[in-house]
């Protein structure tokens, strides 16, 4: 008997060990993330806006933290994320604003694969790479299965420092990203509220794959997600570059991707003219724990033609 429960306690051990090992690498995890942001059929461009009352601020009339859904654009190569900034609302005005010495406050922004069980996870397709793998079980098809994260940063407004090219061409990506915030965008003529364009500068980044037998759940380094969303994509335009806390000014690597440019390349690569904006990879094959199984390849999502 004893012999018995030995061997179910190695074999038990040995499936958990092989599938800690067989979860994605974090650069794979990191072009995951990447991939999502640039995926709106699957969030529609929209995340939630996380932000604490800055100190010494009078009492607040709602209880930190404030959470708020947003529009986001992925305009930046190095992952760096455009908003619309509408200081009337409480959480713009808490994430514009600084700490006593001076520094922006921390904010963080989740955003996540679309939540329907209906909607096929890309990572669990069947052979014919339409529509889930009739394998996978129910259970496994909704959102704890799915891709979710949350970015940690702060926020730049673009000013008067900023060049008029690189204000543009985020105005140009965001845009292009949300048609209908002309309305209320920086300079709307019908918007009865002042508009800043700013730019979410990503310090840190947090990433659940899914279920933790089949995907990676953890932190990702932030020189990691950089270089994520450059695989196989030439450079973006010019900008102003932002100072981080700690470091120097941007490199040329994290210039301004033209909103045109980034998505364009997508569309092409999807009509088979062009390199994956983010590659493919493979993705070793997870030891069954629970009967989730995972797949055996990983294909990446490119933007919907709209973006």
């Amino acid at each position: 008997m004893m012999t018995r429960h030995l061997a179910l306690i190695a074999g038990l051990a040995s499936s958990l060990i092989t599938c800690i090992a067989a979860w994605e690498t974090q650069e794979q995890a990191a072009q995951q993330v990447r991939t999502l942001l640039s995926s709106p059929h699957e969030h529609q461009g929209v995340g939630v806006l996380s932000t604490l009352y800055p100190p010494g601020s009078d009492s607040p009339s709602l209880p930190p933290p404030l959470s708020g859904h947003e529009y986001f654009c992925p305009a930046y190569s190095n992952g760096d994320l455009a908003f619309i900034a509408l200081p009337v609302s409480q959480n713009w005005r808490n994430a514009l604003s600084h700490t006593p010495n001076g520094e922006r406050v921390n904010v963080s922004f989740a955003v996540a694969s679309n939540p329907d069980p209906a909607v096929p996870d890309a990572r669990h397709l069947g052979s014919q790479g339409e529509g889930w793998d009739p394998k996978r079980p129910s259970w496994r098809r909704g959102m704890p299965s799915k891709l979710r994260f949350t970015l940690f940063g702060h926020m730049e407004p673009l000013n008067s420092s900023s060049s008029a090219s690189s204000v543009e061409e985020v105005r140009s990506a965001f845009l292009r990203c949300h048609p209908d915030a002309a309305h209320w965008a920086p300079g709307a003529k019908d918007s009865p509220h002042q508009a800043l364009w700013v730019r979410f500068v990503v310090e840190k980044i947090y990433a659940v794959g899914g279920f933790g037998d089949e995907h990676r759940i953890g932190w990702i380094d932030r020189d990691v997600y950089a270089k994520a969303g450059r695989e196989g994509h030439g450079e973006g335009g010019k900008e102003e570059p932002v100072q981080r806390e700690g470091e120097e000014a941007a490199t040329e690597g994290e210039m301004l991707s033209s909103g045109d440019a980034l998505f364009a390349d997508n569309a092409k690569e999807q009509r088979g003219e062009g390199p994956l904006f983010l590659a493919e990879m493979e993705m070793p094959f997870c030891a069954r724990v629970g009967g989730g199984g995972a797949p055996s390849q990983l294909p990446f999502l490119a933007p919907h033609e709209d973006w």
